[in-house]
């Protein structure tokens, strides 16, 4: 899982990184690189290093799984009185639900796995 850590920035190499231990064979107290050639620390960042750059502009960060269910909740106080329009409300609701969700995740909550 990508860690965000918001008061440092993104190292360009493990050697300058804060989790970097000299104590540990592969140097990462993030549990990187484990088994990594000591000469990758001073070259760069391990391939499967957690930290990610928080982007430099994004747009507002919500809870989508609160607007999820907030969206579903308002789909089943559907008003309409024709059963058409009842269903066309329903399949509004399921195409917005459907873009949310396939929506990037900029930061996650600690006990989520967060896609790259």
């Amino acid at each position: 899982m990508p860690v965000l850590i918001t008061t440092k920035q993104l190292p360009e190499r493990c050697r300058d990184c804060f989790a970097f231990s000299g104590k540990l064979r592969y140097g990462c107290t993030l549990g990187a690189g484990q088994g990594s050639e000591p000469a990758v620390v001073y070259r760069g960042r391990h391939a499967d290093c957690p930290l990610q750059a928080f982007p430099e502009t994004h747009g507002p960060l919500i809870d989508k799984e609160k607007l999820v269910v907030d969206l579903d909740q308002s789909c089943k106080r559907n008003t309409h009185r024709s059963e058409e329009a009842k269903k066309l409300h329903r399949q509004e609701h399921w195409h917005l639900l459907q873009i949310i969700m396939r929506q990037p995740v900029i930061v996650g909550r600690k006990d989520e796995e967060v896609e790259p």
